[in-house]
C-alpha cells in the first residue's frame, strides 16, 4: 500500500453540481429596468450613508442624529460634503449600469450642485483642493485667517 491509496481527506467523492443562482442585473449583461433608482433626498441619503432605499438596511433600532451644522462654515461644508457623497454612490452605481438615463440625469444634477457649494464654500472660506479656483492669487487666503488647532471651526 502506498501514500496514494491512503487518501487523507477520505474516499473520493464526486462533485455535486452547484445550485442554479439567479442572474445578477449588471453583472451578466442583464439590462437594469429604468425608472427604479427610488433614491433617499441626498441630506438624508448622506446622513444614513447610502443613497439607495432599496438596499439601505437599518441596523437594529438605530435611530438617524439629527444634523445640525453649527455655525455657516459648517453648512457649507455639509452641503459639499452632501453632494460629493451622492456623486460618488451614483459613480458606482453608473459603472454597473452606464446607461441608465434616469441615474445619469440624477449624477448631472448632483454633479452641478457640487460645483456650485464647493465654489461657494471656497469663495467665502478658502480653497478645499489644490484645484481651487481661488488659488491663482497670492497669499492663498487659508494663510490669512486662524488655523484649525486654535479653535476656531
Amino acid at each position: 500500500m502506498n501514500y496514494r491509496d491512503k487518501r487523507p481527506m477520505g474516499p473520493m467523492q464526486t462533485h455535486k453540481p452547484m445550485p442554479k443562482m439567479p442572474m445578477m442585473p449588471g453583472i451578466t449583461g442583464t439590462p437594469m429596468p429604468q425608472g427604479t433608482l427610488n433614491l433617499f433626498s441626498i441630506d438624508e441619503g448622506f446622513i444614513r450613508g447610502n443613497i439607495f432605499r432599496g438596499i439601505y438596511d437599518p441596523y437594529r433600532n438605530y435611530q438617524i442624529p439629527v444634523t445640525v451644522p453649527a455655525n455657516e462654515q459648517a453648512k457649507m461644508l455639509f452641503d459639499v460634503n452632501k453632494y460629493y457623497f451622492g456623486l460618488h454612490e451614483l459613480r458606482l452605481y453608473l459603472d454597473n449600469f452606464p446607461n441608465d438615463q434616469e441615474a445619469i440625469d440624477v449624477f448631472t444634477d448632483f454633479q452641478q450642485n457640487y460645483i456650485k457649494a464647493k465654489d461657494a464654500y471656497e469663495a467665502r472660506f478658502g480653497a478645499l483642493d489644490i484645484e481651487a479656483n481661488n488659488l491663482n492669487k497670492s497669499p492663498w487666503n487659508w494663510t490669512l485667517g486662524p488655523w484649525p488647532w486654535e479653535g476656531v471651526m
